[in-house]
């Protein structure tokens, strides 16, 4: 029924040929006319994309996500990456930040939080550098006191402000406010004391 002489087949034409790999060679060199922005790579640990981890995480090296986690991931000194297939139910203490992917919790930074093109988070952000790229998604709260006094109980940092001038006179004026009216008692006392001593020695004249 088949017969291979019946068979089509089309084969380029001779003229055409140097200008398909002249096409080629230009795709070749060419550059992408809208290359895609890529995180900055960093050294250190990873959890991969077909890794699931359950658990608080703690690391004194960067740290990038790319696979789905549900605890704490606590990283003092160094950097976590979320990546774009990467996911986290928890909350996040880093020195700098970087988010792709998903995330339900507070992110905490000392340094600096990005959130990156294609990012999707719920939650509290704490940092005093926040950065909020176009094409990403946010919903929460956002804190950028560099005072907070989460920084000084989970990095040691001893930002935390003393209490205002005027907080302290009111306590003080309070402490002290018993004291001067004891004061002005035992300085009416005397006075009584003497003005007594002295009518009792006009009569014994």
């Amino acid at each position: 029924m088949f017969n291979k002489s019946n068979s089509t087949s089309v084969s380029p034409k001779k003229g055409a040929e140097p200008e398909n790999k002249q096409q080629s060679s230009l795709a070749s060199i060419a550059p992408d006319s809208a290359p895609k922005a890529s995180l900055p790579s960093q050294s250190g640990s990873s959890i991969g994309r077909y890794t699931d981890v359950q658990g608080d995480i703690f690391s004194d090296e960067n740290l990038t996500i790319d696979g789905n986690v549900e605890g704490t991931v606590t990283c003092k000194a160094k950097t976590v990456t979320l990546g774009q297939e990467g996911s986290l139910d928890g909350n996040i203490y880093a020195h700098t930040l970087h988010v792709s992917g998903r995330v339900e919790g507070n992110l905490v930074a000392l340094e600096k939080v990005t959130i990156h093109d294609g990012a999707n988070v719920s939650g509290t952000i704490i940092t005093p550098n926040l950065i909020i790229e176009d094409g990403s998604k946010f919903r929460g709260n956002i804190d950028m006191d560099p005072a907070n006094e989460i920084f000084e109980r989970i990095f040691d940092t001893g930002t935390h402000k003393a209490p205002s001038s005027s907080g302290t006179a009111a306590v003080s004026k309070a402490t002290l406010s018993p004291k001067a009216k004891t004061t002005d008692t035992d300085s009416a006392s005397k006075n009584n004391q003497q003005a007594g001593d002295e009518q009792s020695a006009k009569k014994a004249n």
